[in-house]
Order: C-alpha cells, then sequence, then structure tokens
C-alpha cells in the first residue's frame, strides 16, 4: 500500500502560503489545531483515486 498525502495550503495574512501535508484527511479540528484558527485555506490537494490501498497492490500482497 503506498502512502497518499493530502496537501493543505493556508495563508494567514493572504501573501505567504504554508502548505500542511497530512497522510488522512484531516477534520476541520485537526486543520484549525495544526494551522491556527485565523487561517485561511487557499487550496486542498487529493491524491488522484481512492485512499485505501490500490487494487493492484491489494492483489500483489494476496500472491
Amino acid at each position: 500500500m503506498s502512502v497518499r498525502l493530502i496537501r493543505v495550503r493556508v495563508t494567514h495574512d493572504g501573501r505567504a502560503v504554508e502548505d500542511l501535508i497530512f497522510d488522512t484527511p484531516p477534520t476541520l479540528a485537526k486543520l484549525a489545531a495544526t494551522a491556527g484558527p485565523a487561517a485561511f485555506v487557499v487550496s486542498v490537494q487529493w491524491p488522484d483515486g481512492p485512499l485505501e490501498a490500490e487494487p493492484a497492490a491489494e492483489s500483489a500482497l494476496a500472491e
């Protein structure tokens, strides 16, 4: 199973951005605790496909 990271880009001042990396989808509470309650979310980058193990990886493990 490969790790599929989720990148959330936030800003506090509207100019500088900070990338926060999560290995599971963050809750709003976790995002606020990590970025701060005054942060604005600029973008969220999800991995392509499902967050679970890929079917090819599962069949390779079964062999």
